[in-house]
């Protein structure tokens, strides 16, 4: 099955960035959503030099915000969720 429309939340950490680019490069239309509390847009930027997917700087804790984003961007075909924090100190100081 070709998707023709995904989400990627966590758009912005390692696996998610080339995610996203691959998605991209297979013609794939990407609603990619981080909120950057972990990682820099440095590796997202590099993979779209020129912007090419709009990545919006999005809590998916913030539920009206997500939402939104979600409703906006209409019927999509698939869903990666790969928005977490990583690493023992931060899932001890950081549980939410």
């Amino acid at each position: 099955m070709k998707f023709r429309k995904a989400v990627v939340t966590g758009a912005a950490g390692f696996i998610g960035s080339h995610l996203t680019r691959r998605l991209y490069d297979s013609g794939v239309e990407i609603l990619a959503i981080d909120n950057f509390s972990n990682v820099p847009d440095g590796r997202i930027k590099f993979l779209f030099p020129n912007n090419e997917v709009d990545i919006k700087k999005i809590d998916v804790l913030d539920r009206d915000s997500f939402g939104a984003e979600l409703e906006g961007f209409g019927d999509f075909d698939v869903f990666f969720d790969l928005a977490y924090i990583n690493g023992t100190r931060q899932f001890y100081t950081r549980p939410v």
